[in-house]
């Protein structure tokens, strides 16, 4: 098992946790090539700062 830590915004995170997906490296495919059954994804959505 390996652990996955995705950075996006909370609105873009919410959205595919209520989709059932998830989305990483921007849609490149060798980004999510090592990803296997029973891995964990975690976001990190930073503060938004004005």
């Amino acid at each position: 098992m390996s652990f996955w830590m995705g950075v996006a915004s909370a609105q873009h995170a919410r959205g595919g946790r209520d989709g059932g997906f998830a989305q990483l490296g921007h849609g490149k495919h060798i980004a999510v090539k090592s990803l296997r059954k029973g891995d964990w994804i975690v976001y990190y959505s930073p503060p938004v700062c004005w």
